[in-house]
C-alpha cells in the first residue's frame, strides 16, 4: 500500500508532500530525515540512495537529470509491488518536470508557488491512487 510522497531539495527543504495514509508524523521532519539519508548515501556512492527499507516501510528515491537539485521519494508498505512503485514514481517525476519546468531554478533555492503546488497535488492524487 502506498503511504506518502515527498519532494525535497538537496538542502533538505521539503517542497511537496502528499500523505496517502493518514499518520501523525511531521512531514518537514520526515523530509529533512530523507534528505539526510540521501546526502549520506551520496557521500559514499556519488549517486545517492535508490531504496531504503525499515521493518515495515519501503522508500524509493529518484531524481531527474533535468532537476538534479530535487529528490523524489515514494513510501509504501514493505510488501508493495516494486514494479508498481517505480511506474508511479516515473509518472510523477515526468509530470513534475513538465509542470514546473519554468520554476526549476527557484525551486532549487526552496521557492515554489503554493497555488502551483496545489494544482500539482491534484495530479499526484490521480497518479498515486
Amino acid at each position: 500500500m502506498l503511504q506518502s510522497f515527498f519532494i525535497f531539495n538537496k538542502s533538505g527543504i521539503l517542497m511537496f508532500h502528499h500523505q496517502i495514509v493518514p499518520n501523525k508524523t511531521d512531514p518537514n521532519l520526515v523530509g529533512a530525515f530523507l534528505s539526510a539519508i540521501y546526502s549520506w548515501a551520496e557521500m559514499y556512492s556519488q549517486s545517492g540512495v535508490s531504496l531504503f527499507m525499515t521493518g515495515s516501510t519501503k522508500l524509493i528515491f529518484d531524481q531527474s537529470h533535468l532537476t538534479s537539485e530535487m529528490i523524489f521519494c515514494l513510501a509504501s508498505t514493505k510488501n508493495h509491488d516494486d514494479a508498481d512503485l517505480y511506474d508511479k514514481m516515473s509518472m510523477v517525476l515526468e509530470n513534475f518536470v513538465h509542470f514546473f519546468w519554468e520554476d526549476r531554478e527557484s525551486m532549487s533555492q526552496g521557492i515554489i508557488s503554493a497555488e502551483k503546488i496545489e494544482k500539482f497535488r491534484g495530479l499526484v492524487k490521480e497518479f498515486l491512487k
